[in-house]
């Protein structure tokens, strides 16, 4: 009598257990295409196409960094200095965030999205760094205080992903547009000064500053 209730639980139980298992959905994110606006911005892209129903921890990109895979569900338990996050709270489809590329040299990224069993990530894209051309600056010779711009091909308009320096010592830069920047030189030691823009790592010659006494 005994084996017969065992068997009928069984039976009540093993098919409730399989519908509830059936109602396990796993997240599906994929990388777009980037879209590269200038020299200093870089708008990644990805896409939601399910969040599933386990707790969302954490979404985003990763740039340059290749994750290893090592199940069905393409996730993985490694990490990355160069995450972006953009919070915990994703919804279905496109999502985007604006990347000021740090170094010449690296030029891929994708999508992450990690939850309580892992993290599935969504492939991986390349992306275009936009050459900064400076063609001049002027004037070239002045006080410390002047205003002067320097002109060029793709600026953009992110102005705070810009540094620039008169021999390392910063100037003030007032505003960026696509062709050119405005800056003011700071209080200067030497008579002439090397100029450069930087980027991230990524340093520009400008010319040379003459501070007029």
């Amino acid at each position: 009598m005994s084996k017969i209730r065992f068997s009928l639980l069984l039976i009540i139980v093993f098919p409730f257990y399989m519908c509830e298992k059936d109602k396990e959905v796993h997240p599906e994110i994929e990388t777009l295409e980037a879209e590269s606006r200038s020299a200093a911005e870089i708008i990644l892209k990805g896409n939601i196409i399910e969040t599933g129903t386990f707790e969302i921890l954490d979404y985003g990109f990763i740039i340059g960094s290749i994750p290893i895979y090592y199940d069905d569900f393409n996730f993985s338990s490694s990490e990355s200095d160069n995450k972006i996050s953009l919070g915990n709270s994703p919804v279905k489809g496109i999502f985007e965030c604006s990347y000021t590329p740090q170094n010449i040299y690296t030029n891929t990224y994708q999508t992450y999205l990690t939850n309580s069993k892992g993290t599935v990530y969504g492939g991986q894209q390349t992306f275009e760094i936009l050459p900064l051309h400076i063609y001049g600056m002027y004037p070239s010779t002045g006080h410390s205080g002047d205003t002067i711009k320097i002109i060029g091909e793709n600026f953009g308009e992110n102005a705070p992903a810009f540094s620039v320096k008169f021999q390392n010592i910063a100037g003030k830069i007032l505003g960026v547009r696509p062709n050119e920047m405005e800056v003011i030189v700071p209080s200067l030691t030497y008579t002439y000064n090397t100029v450069y823009i930087y980027i991230g790592t990524n340093d520009y010659y400008c010319g040379e500053f003459r501070r007029i006494n």
